[in-house]
């Protein structure tokens, strides 16, 4: 099992190019990558996507992507006479007419707009960058996936200890089901006691409430399902596979059939429980939120 948290860094070098990837992942329903790639490198973001999907089921997934050159790399520079010297000519106008000295140091020279133009690279000579990013946005991937996998085996271990604390208010439940039966038997005994001075359609009205209630009173049948729902979470738990859809649909079961529960329980002691296996169940869904 493996959360959705998780962080993750590579780098590699090659023909002159370094790559630095961090990668950081948070829940949420569905895959949700988002790329920082440098200008003119979007186009290798399909790519990256198609990688990270194949480690990350679920979360928002946030990379950020880095490339420098290395070693001894030279731009060639030229410089723009046509715009230097109609710069001049402008500037030395414009003192002559303001009766300000006129430019006579290249230093100011070099300071004037688009005098100076780097060459663009020749594009058959520029590096193919994706082996480089490939390999270093793997090893990212690979950190990220290991710090979600620890953080699985911690969300793992609270879940379980959380399913220890609502199977043990089942036990508690089951003991008190026979009691609950008996003490509703009586009632019902009383109350068919009095039905004599009723008239025979009113007795039949009455002995067929009583029994309605009688069924909508009696939780064995919610006990039952929970426990088979908890016995399902447990499976879930001790898979490798992402099951953090399926969790989050048990814990919907589990809050339906306690919800019930609480209803139909005709003894305080029963409500009482289920009260607190609500409780429970919330602090199941909020680490579930957590599972890939």
């Amino acid at each position: 099992m493996k959360s959705m948290t998780g962080f993750g860094q590579g780098q590699a070098v090659a023909s002159g190019v370094s790559v630095q990837v961090e990668m950081s992942s948070v829940n949420r329903k569905n895959l949700d990558v988002h790329f920082s790639l440098p200008r003119g490198m979007s186009a290798l973001e399909s790519r990256c996507q198609k990688l990270i999907s194949e480690t990350c089921v679920r979360g928002r997934v946030q990379a950020k992507v880095l490339v420098e050159s290395v070693g001894e790399t030279e731009t060639p520079v030229s410089l723009n006479e046509t715009q230097a010297r109609e710069w001049l000519t402008k500037l030395n106008a414009f003192a002559e007419a303001e009766g300000l000295s006129p430019v006579k140091n290249v230093m100011d020279v070099l300071r004037f707009p688009r005098v100076f133009t780097e060459a663009e690279a020749d594009k058959d000579e520029q590096p193919d960058v994706w082996p480089t990013l490939e390999t270093a946005l793997r090893a990212a991937l690979t950190e990220l996936a290991e710090m979600r996998k620890v953080e699985g085996a911690h969300l793992q271990k609270v879940l379980l200890e959380l399913c220890g604390e609502l199977e043990a208010l089942l036990e508690e439940i089951l003991p008190l089901l026979p009691e609950a039966r008996a003490e509703l038997s009586e009632r019902i005994k009383q109350a068919v006691t009095g039905l004599g001075d009723l008239s025979p359609e009113m007795q039949n009205r009455v002995l067929q409430e009583i029994a309605l209630q009688a069924e909508r009173s009696d939780v064995q049948e919610e006990v039952d399902r929970l426990a088979g729902h908890l016995q399902q979470m447990r499976e879930k738990l001790g898979q490798t596979e992402p099951v953090g859809r399926a969790l989050d649909f048990i814990c919907q079961e589990l809050a339906r059939e306690l919800n019930t529960l609480s209803v139909k329980a005709s003894r305080s002691d029963i409500n009482r429980l289920a009260l607190a296996g609500k409780e429970t169940v919330e602090k199941i869904r909020e680490q579930v939120q957590n599972v890939e």
